[in-house]
Order: structure tokens, then C-alpha cells, then sequence
């Protein structure tokens, strides 16, 4: 008498075991890693070093300033300027 068993630990048995709403999901997995890790964690880093006052030469001396950069930034008298001259090079580039 001759049976089949099936390989234990094969694709078949793996993937029979994974839910299918699952499933739908896996092929998209690497993309929305590469897209954490080369998009979004920048982003979050840069919003992050925002808070703080570092000086290039010795990145290991950083000072918490917290909203400070923002602060210094809106009581510039030019940004409203380069808000308005971005704003025009936005609607120029959209006709």
C-alpha cells in the first residue's frame, strides 16, 4: 500500500494556512516597506530634527529648542513673500 503524504512545511501547506483576505495583501508588502523606508521615515526624521538646534561639525551636542525654529520662521518678514511667490509657481504650473 502507497500513499502521499505531503511535505511537512511545503508552499502547499503554508500557504493553505494563511487567511485569504491575507493574501490579497503580500504582494504589496515590499512596496510599502520601500516606501516607509525611503519616504517616510526622511520625513519623520526631518519634522524630529526640526526641535532641535544642532550644529553640523558635532551632531552629538543637539539642544531641544522645541517650536522655536517655527516661531523664528513665521516672524520673518520674507516668508510671507515666499509663500506668495510659491502659491503663483504652484497655479502657474497647473494651467
Amino acid at each position: 500500500m502507497s500513499y502521499s503524504k505531503q511535505a511537512r512545511g511545503s508552499f502547499e501547506s503554508v500557504s493553505e494556512r494563511i487567511p485569504e483576505g491575507v493574501k490579497v495583501y503580500l504582494p504589496v508588502l515590499p512596496v510599502t516597506a520601500l516606501v516607509g523606508l525611503f519616504i517616510l521615515y526622511p520625513i519623520a526624521q526631518a519634522i524630529y530634527s526640526s526641535f532641535f538646534n544642532k550644529d553640523l561639525l558635532a551632531p552629538s551636542e543637539a539642544e531641544f529648542i522645541g517650536l522655536a525654529n517655527y516661531a523664528e520662521i513665521w516672524s520673518s518678514p520674507t516668508i510671507h513673500q515666499v509663500l506668495w511667490l510659491s502659491l503663483i509657481h504652484i497655479s502657474d504650473g497647473a494651467r
